[in-house]
């Protein structure tokens, strides 16, 4: 049987290689580092490191990553031309499709005019207007958990922020408790996700089309995420309510059709995914920012202070935080969980004049173009105030996009904006955190998002609103 795998395995190779490999990039390839099995191992050691390596090529780098040609882009204006301009030459890359190991064909890693449909129908319940309904609940959960943070006790920050938006999302997504089955969800999820990413049998999964298999523990971690997923999409069909979760299964497109309860449940999963972690680690990184920076976090306070008076934000005080949104833009501008995207090219191309074979990966990374001092003055520096005088609306499209862009934006970024700026708001007019180590310190990973190798510990330190 393992003779056999092998030779699926080197049979793949030979069918993806020659196409690959092919004289089609004529001309001087971009700059890069050489060395296919060597990128192998380094990406699949830490791709943050492979990455930054690559920024001092310049704005377009090329590199083989065993047989698949692949490249970065970091210009905006590339960017653009892929995400927005010439979308439709381009499909999500191999590593992001990988992902649908997990989350189906969701919204994320689904194509073509099944994409559009799916979006057309997940679309109306995440519009701005819809999730207003929410911010009273992500108000309650983040009251709640600062209320039971005790003044100089312990705690890992990274841990505290991925409790609370999981309360959040399994309450507006499922209108469920944690002990309901969001619990088991997230960790079927983690589990799976985990087990998918675990060594470079995720990467070579993904570049030879699947021929490698997945280890048992995925499998078990796979069904039982999707047998709880479709035990509580099978309750809300008895008892609709206000959640997102009710308002899919209400949803019918132009030819009055439901989505199928599978695809519900693959847009579920995803939802859920997308909606918890991310947001968690864009708190982590915003409270220990102002940990370092006791000069930002005073302006924080004293508008909290000033706009709030003592009370929790609501959805009608949440214009009148500009300090606070800023704290959040400024956070995901230096430390976007979702770190970089790619894409697939459909076709032989040029982007930016550069000849793209059919089959090549094309990476783009937030995480370096935002830090670019070309768009961003002083761009290492944490300085919340850059964004007043209408700087997002200034800025080269793609010089900024923590949540990708053009037609493939994320679905829920304006949940997720909302959020991240009423959970800031609530906790950081009670409390403060002091962190054990420097952000600087602080070893990262980045699989699918940036994210903390292990805890962030830190002391609690609790405060009084001025106006109390």
């Amino acid at each position: 049987m393992l003779r056999a795998r092998l030779q699926r395995v080197r049979q793949r190779i030979a069918e993806r290689c020659p196409p690959l490999l092919r004289p089609a990039i004529s001309g001087q390839h971009p700059p890069g580092p050489r060395g296919p099995l060597s990128n192998i191992s380094r990406m699949v050691g830490s791709e943050l490191d492979f990455f930054a390596d690559c920024r001092r090529y310049g704005d377009v780098v090329m590199f083989y990553f065993g047989p698949v040609p692949c490249y970065i882009f970091y210009q905006p204006s590339a960017i653009e031309e892929v995400l927005l301009t010439r979308a439709d030459g381009f499909i999500k890359d191999a590593s992001t499709r990988m992902l649908s190991e997990v989350l189906g064909n969701g919204l994320l890693v689904s194509e073509g005019n099944f994409w559009r449909r799916q979006r057309k129908l997940a679309a109306p319940p995440l519009r701005r207007g819809q999730i207003a309904n929410y911010a009273s609940q992500m108000v309650a959960f983040a009251s709640k958990i600062q209320a039971d943070l005790g003044d100089s006790s312990r705690v890992d920050i990274h841990a505290v922020m991925m409790q609370l938006t999981l309360e959040i999302v399994v309450k507006t997504l499922f209108d469920l408790d944690l002990g309901d089955g969001g619990e088991e969800i997230t960790e079927a999820i983690g589990t799976a996700i985990e087990q998918l990413q675990a060594s470079n049998r995720a990467y070579l999964r993904s570049m030879l089309g699947g021929v490698i298999p997945m280890t048992r523990e995925f499998m078990q971690a796979r069904d039982r995420l999707r047998g709880t997923v479709d035990a509580m999409i099978e309750r809300r069909r008895q008892n609709l309510g206000d959640d997102l979760l009710s308002r899919l299964l209400a949803a019918r497109d132009e030819d009055g059709k439901p989505m199928e309860i599978g695809q519900l449940r693959d847009e579920a999963v995803t939802m859920f995914s997308a909606g918890h972690e991310t947001t968690a680690l864009a708190l982590t990184f915003a409270f220990i920012l102002l940990a370092e920076h006791p000069g930002v976090y005073a302006q924080l306070v004293a508008e909290l202070d000033n706009v709030l008076a003592g009370e929790p934000p609501t959805l009608e005080t949440l214009p009148q935080l500009r300090y606070t949104e800023a704290v959040v833009l400024e956070t995901m501008r230096l430390y976007p969980p979702a770190w970089a995207i790619g894409r697939e090219a459909l076709r032989d191309c040029e982007v930016a004049g550069v000849p793209i074979p059919k089959g090549a990966q094309l990476y783009f990374a937030q995480l370096h173009t935002q830090r670019d001092p070309r768009w961003f003055p002083h761009p290492e520096t944490f300085d919340p105030g850059r964004w007043f005088d209408g700087l997002e609306q200034q800025l080269p499209r793609f010089a900024y996009f923590p949540f990708g862009g053009g037609a493939r934006i994320c679905i829920g970024n304006h949940f997720a904006r909302m959020e991240a700026i009423l959970v800031l708001a609530t906790l950081a007019q009670n409390l403060r955190f002091e962190p054990e180590a420097k952000l600087r310190d602080i070893p990262l990973q980045g699989r699918v998002t940036l994210r903390p190798r292990g805890p962030v510990m830190a002391t609690v330190r609790r405060r009084l609103p001025a106006s109390m």
